[in-house]
């Protein structure tokens, strides 16, 4: 089974993890098809794009009135184009970094911004007949998406979750730096239930891109 794009962790990672014998490939498939199910199951909770992307053109909407686009569920890592009205004839208005519009957070710790603040001078975002006609605004977005690699504290949420979602036993499950074995249990029934030590990995990478 090959990786999906998505996928958070590799099949070598969880089997370094569980300490499989080379020889021992049983439960290979079902541990890639954890990875990827549990890899989406993540990234759909966090909102954030962990997995790299490659360069595309996105398009965004952008409600009337207002001066901040949420990226939401993705992450961009650097602009190469940035308009506005892209429906227009002519491609729309290009707008100028800085000038006209800042990514956000203007300080990134994670190496990805999560929204545009425009300016309040960029009166191309309100005046198009597709915002007096629908009340939004068309943002297309050139560039770079998601992190250029997978945080090693996402990788390693994805590889207890797997393990977690596999059902071994509590004291084998057990990894070094947790001090709760039973925190890598499933919460619940559903065996793709993200677990409390996965939790505590990404919950800085929650999605604050709301709060800009």
């Amino acid at each position: 089974m090959a990786a999906a794009a998505w996928d958070l962790c590799t099949l070598a990672d969880v089997r370094q993890a569980l300490e499989l014998p080379t020889a021992d490939t049983t439960r290979d498939a079902l541990i890639e098809s954890l990875i990827s199910d549990l890899s989406r199951a993540i990234i759909r909770e966090y909102d954030r794009e962990f997995a790299p992307a490659a360069s595309a053109t996105r398009r965004f909407t952008v409600p009337a009135g207002s001066l901040y686009l949420d990226l939401a569920p993705y992450d961009l890592r650097s602009v190469t184009s940035l308009s506005v009205n892209p429906e227009a004839s002519g491609g729309g208005t290009a707008l100028t970094a800085t000038t006209d519009y800042q990514l956000m957070p203007v300080v990134i710790q994670q190496g990805t911004y999560e929204g545009v603040r425009f300016s309040s001078r960029v009166t191309s975002l309100h005046t198009s007949q597709t915002a007096q006609d629908y009340g939004y605004t068309l943002v297309s977005i050139n560039g770079a998406w998601g992190f250029a690699t997978v945080p090693e504290d996402v990788k390693r949420a994805c590889v207890i979750a797997v393990q977690s979602a596999l059902r071994r036993d509590l004291t084998e499950l057990a990894i070094a730096g947790i001090d709760e074995p039973q925190s890598i249990a499933p919460e619940g029934p559903a065996t793709h239930a993200i677990p409390a030590a996965s939790r505590r990995l990404l919950a800085p990478f929650r999605r604050t891109a709301g709060a800009y």
